[in-house]
């Protein structure tokens, strides 16, 4: 239950379409409106699956398209806010900045996928652990890590 308007950051990933799934009865239960946000460049693949896992769910959904010039005319506001010059921060802060901004205008609270490739193994290199214990290590490294990055 929710006292505020909340949405989804809807990736067109695995993870956030898992929560969008599990999400979906909850809110027709209480007959609330489910919103979905999505940012990228036009074309992009995580654009066309987030409209089409939207569609399918029904949602309503938000997006925010951005090119290059875009992108740039905000690196400096984006790095002061983030302040850090590690340029793998800033590359996905960028979308980020302008999710947050767009999310802002329609609800107070996101839910987000984020964090289920490190809990759960889900990133191609994850394929290349010799052995189940390796394995566990590096999700149990790179999660402990999360609190130090992108959060």
């Amino acid at each position: 239950m929710s006292d505020v308007p909340f949405g989804l950051l809807l990736s067109g990933g695995l993870d956030s379409a898992v929560v969008a799934v599990a999400l979906k009865p909850i809110l027709e239960e209480t007959n609330t409106e489910f919103h979905s946000f999505s940012v990228g460049m036009e074309g992009s693949p995580d654009i066309t699956a987030a409209r089409m896992m939207s569609k399918f769910l029904g949602t309503t959904h938000h997006e925010h398209m951005f090119d290059a010039d875009e992108a740039f005319e905000n690196i400096e506001k984006i790095i002061y806010h983030m302040e850090t010059y590690e340029p793998e921060l800033i590359r996905s802060a960028i979308p980020n900045y302008f999710l947050a901004k767009m999310t802002s205008q329609h609800v107070k609270v996101v839910l987000t996928g984020e964090g289920s490739d490190e809990l759960f193994g889900g990133y191609l290199y994850f394929r290349d652990a010799p052995d189940k214990e390796t394995f566990h290590k590096e999700c149990r490294r790179i999660t402990d890590a999360l609190k130090y990055v992108n959060c």
